[in-house]
């Protein structure tokens, strides 16, 4: 295997390729590699790489994709311009494995499923293009209940994306291929599964994910719930954003994660808030609303209370930090 140090980010995309992998923190791709889920040709080093920055500008805040986990704590203007952003940095894994997890990695994570992660598995078409999908044929596992197709039910892993999506970031991608630079929304960098469960977003082999440009909008508050087994295995989120004019609702973003194959927006629940004053029954039906489009199976059915739960206390927050700003 190829060890290239990239000295500048032309360098590190003329050596990508289809059987290469950008390495940050290299935390997660480790261990795929070490359990032979993943067995990439090429690992390209990109700690040299000016993507650590942490930026300020008017309206808005950027966070360079190589930025670690621990500095999105840490830093004082992600503290002050995006406190979502540092909450849900803050409960990721584990103190040591933030000092090294990169925003960029955090965001590009493989799913946790545990058959994707099982090299003696063969059935997993995420892994194994084509291969079926053993937890639709009886492994037991209980997936994602929103996003899922008759080829893959794995849900996606990355935290973040949940409070960035919320937040209404983007994502700027960078290619030699002609494309140049191109800037994203938050979800439309994910992709569901369909019929090619391999493809978890919207990358190509060449394309470089170089920051995050997360919007300043103090009239907007924002709560986050998880749910998680351990700090190693999250199981469910929720962040939402709410903005609220003379006591009434006008724009809000419901985002859930851990539930769903990509970070799901919940666009049914929104609705019922626009126009609304807050209010525990409101709430209540918001939360219930969301399980819209869900599909639960036999080992998941107890995923749909989940899902409610942290959008009921996402949204108490949200509403509590709305009510704390007017005081």
């Amino acid at each position: 295997m190829e060890w290239v140090r990239a000295k500048t980010v032309a360098e590190a995309l003329s050596q990508a390729g289809p059987h290469s992998r950008f390495v940050g923190g290299g935390l997660s791709l480790s261990l795929l590699m070490e359990r032979g889920v993943d067995r990439p040709e090429r690992l390209i080093d990109l700690s040299e790489l000016p993507l650590r920055t942490i930026e300020g500008r008017p309206g808005e805040l950027r966070l360079g994709s190589q930025v670690r986990l621990a500095a999105l704590i840490q830093d004082p203007m992600v503290q002050s311009l995006a406190p979502l952003v540092r909450t849900i940095a803050g409960q990721i894994a584990t103190p040591a494995i933030r000092n090294h997890a990169t925003l960029g990695g955090e965001l590009l994570e493989r799913t946790r499923c545990p058959l994707f992660r099982d090299p003696a598995n063969v059935r997993c078409g995420k892994r194994l293009p084509g291969s079926g999908c053993a937890v639709l044929e009886g492994a037991t596992y209980a997936g994602a209940i929103f996003g899922a197709s008759a080829a893959c039910v794995a849900p996606s892993a990355s935290e973040l994306a949940v409070g960035l999506a919320a937040m209404s970031a983007a994502v700027t991608l960078h290619s030699p291929e002609g494309l140049g630079e191109r800037t994203l929304p938050m979800l439309d960098l994910y992709v569901e599964p369909g019929v090619h469960p391999e493809r978890d977003h919207v990358l190509r082999p060449t394309e470089l994910l170089m920051s995050v440009t997360v919007p300043v909008q103090p009239q907007r508050h924002f709560g986050y719930a998880r749910l998680a087994e351990s700090p190693l295995s999250p199981m469910a989120s929720a962040a939402v954003m709410l903005e609220q004019r003379e006591q009434r609702i006008v724009d809000a973003r419901i985002i859930l994660g851990g539930l769903s194959t990509r970070p799901w927006r919940a666009s049914a629940s929104e609705q019922l808030l626009f126009g609304q004053r807050p209010s525990d029954e409101l709430l209540e039906k918001v939360a219930a609303a969301v399980l819209a489009g869900s599909k639960a199976r036999s080992d998941s059915r107890h995923l749909p209370a989940l899902a409610k739960q942290v959008v009921r206390e996402a949204l108490r927050r949200a509403v509590e930090e709305h009510a704390a700003h007017r005081r």
